[in-house]
């Protein structure tokens, strides 16, 4: 199947969700696909949040990471203080500030990236989230390291903006629970990304268990190649 029926389908699903928004359909209504993904994910994450809360009280932040910068990020997620001026969180391979004005976070290995991801999914005051390219320090692959963080994110209920920037996940299933808890997202942006059939199709189930009904609009694909960057913006 070539790229312009990968968009195609990623279209489709999106006016079903357009469809089913503007029908006002209530809570209670759910397709079995996105229900079944969803009850599936959701017990992996009780059970992956449950192993973080346990050691949550002794552990400490120079445990998690080596890196200072990575550090006062950490820290300051997981304070969750409603007073903080920066509510935004960059995960990508380099700083752009250091020091107590950081907002970026260099992933190192799946052990803190598993800790930030449940601090973020504990945090309410979060507004976005910027997931670029990165490369683990601790040489595990990009998947590796991101699949602990995602599974925290689930929990998450304050962001509002989800950007994915050169990040090529093959299974956007894994954070169907996200899209379906979190009321408050309004806008998803995938971008430099190859995405295959699977992605996408994925990708649509994730954006169809939204339950937000102004996430749907406006909504843009922008062209797709196969085998070079693409972009979607919800």
């Amino acid at each position: 199947m070539d790229s312009p029926n990968h968009c195609s389908l990623f279209i489709y699903c999106i006016h079903i969700h357009i469809l089913a928004c503007t029908l006002s359909y209530d809570n209670n209504f759910a397709d079995d696909s996105w229900e079944e993904i969803y009850y599936i994910y959701i017990n992996t994450i009780n059970t992956n949040t449950t192993q973080f809360k346990a050691l949550e009280d002794s552990i400490n932040i120079e445990d998690i990471t080596s890196n200072d910068n990575n550090r006062i990020v950490l820290r300051r997620i997981k304070r969750n203080s409603a007073n903080s001026d920066r509510q935004s969180l960059y995960i990508q391979n380099h700083y752009h500030q250091e020091g107590e004005g950081c907002i970026d976070y260099v992933p190192e290995g799946a052990h803190d990236m598993g800790w930030l991801g449940y601090f973020v999914g504990k945090n309410n005051h979060l507004k976005t989230l910027d997931i670029g390219p990165f490369t683990p320090t601790s040489g595990a692959s990009v998947m590796e390291v991101l699949e602990p963080f995602l599974k925290g994110l689930n929990n998450n209920k304050s962001i509002t903006k989800l950007f994915l920037s050169g990040i090529n996940l093959s299974d956007f299933k894994i954070i169907c629970p996200f899209f379906k808890n979190n009321y408050n997202l309004t806008s998803l942006k995938v971008n430099e990304s190859t995405l295959g059939y699977d992605a996408w199709c994925s990708l649509a189930l994730a954006i169809g268990s939204s339950r937000n009904k102004s996430f749907s609009l406006p909504y843009q694909v922008t062209p797709i190649s196969f085998n070079c960057a693409s972009s979607v913006a919800i």
